[in-house]
């Protein structure tokens, strides 16, 4: 089964299909499953495929994973979130554009210095926001559930 559904409409489709049977394979995008939905599924999360359009935070193969995660613990943070990391990975562009924007800025510039930002590396996470429309990623990878609602990518 492939899921286009998002937030918490998952939820409801995901149960009624593990209620029919606990061997249809289930898979669906990255917004699919957000953390409430985690936690109501339970053990129905388990064997999910879920597109990652982010690299796994827990999984600190990437500098970029590392320097979050550092960022996080440094907050006393000791759990990690995908949610968390697209947070910490806008910020740093943000300061990006704003670095490039100067003093002078205002929405419009900062706008232009967005779309200025072209190879920027993030820690092995390139960022290019050079072709239209902008997506700034083209990050893919496979995550699989596993029974305790963390997702392995």
């Amino acid at each position: 089964m492939l899921l286009g559904t998002a937030g918490a409409a998952t939820t409801g489709v995901v149960a009624a299909i593990r209620k029919a049977s606990t061997s249809i394979p289930i898979a669906g995008i990255s917004p699919a499953l957000t953390q409430a939905g985690v936690k109501q599924l339970g053990d129905a999360v388990k064997g999910i495929g879920i597109t990652m359009v982010f690299p796994d935070p827990d999984q600190a193969k990437l500098q970029l994973v590392r320097e979050y995660q550092a960022a996080a613990k440094m907050n006393n943070h000791d759990s990690f979130s995908t949610g968390a990391l697209e947070g910490y990975v806008s910020g740093r562009i943000i300061a990006e554009a704003l670095l490039r924007t100067g003093k002078a800025a205002s929405r419009e510039k900062i706008r232009s210095s967005i779309a200025s930002i072209r190879q920027f590396d993030l820690g092995g996470f390139p960022i290019d926001f050079g072709s239209r429309p902008y997506v700034a990623s083209k990050f893919v990878n496979l995550g699989v559930m596993s029974a305790d609602g963390r997702l392995k990518g």
